[in-house]
């Protein structure tokens, strides 16, 4: 049998085929994409955290660093012709503030504001970051401010848990 073309079956099955193929295409070349999105939050929070900790100490005044989890933003207080003035970002949309922990314990409350005193130390605190399911965990020591990046929460624990113990050897 001499045919002079495909059928309507055939053009939809490559159809279909082509759509499957491009779709595995484009959820792998998004993948990347959304690490690097992820990865580039956590570069801007800790960035604040550490602006907002220099600005306080070469103005010798306290600043403070928000935290909004409803809205998903990051803001952090300058002192500009002795105002004190908020600036701040919006986390990518896929992106979420989960939760936050200090040595006094968990908080994923609307807000949670972060003191820095006037010579650039604050509390030490740990922020959830979340993707997809997947969390991530930055770390900031308090009188340095020093961050550490885990994806562990038994990292962040066992820091509180040292963190309470010093408190009980010194007292």
């Amino acid at each position: 049998m001499n045919r002079d073309g495909f059928s309507l079956v055939e053009l939809l099955a490559v159809l279909t085929l082509m759509s499957l193929v491009m779709l595995m295409v484009t959820v792998r070349w998004n993948e990347p994409y959304q690490a690097a999105r992820f990865q580039s939050d956590i570069e801007r929070v800790i960035d604040a955290d550490m602006k907002v900790r220099r600005h306080a100490f070469a103005n010798k005044r306290p600043c403070r660093i928000i935290f909004d989890f409803e809205n998903n933003t990051v803001q952090s207080s300058r002192w500009i012709d002795g105002k004190e003035t908020l600036l701040g970002f919006k986390l990518y949309s896929t992106i979420n503030l989960r939760s936050i922990q200090t040595a006094s314990g968990t908080s994923s409350k609307r807000k949670r504001q972060i003191e820095i005193r006037p010579d650039g130390s604050g509390l030490t605190y740990a922020l959830e970051i979340n993707q997809s399911g997947i969390s991530k965990w930055v770390m900031f020591a308090g009188r340095t401010g020093q961050p550490h990046t885990t994806d562990q929460l038994s990292d962040v624990k066992t820091l509180f848990k040292t963190i309470k113990t010093q408190r009980t050897d010194t007292h």
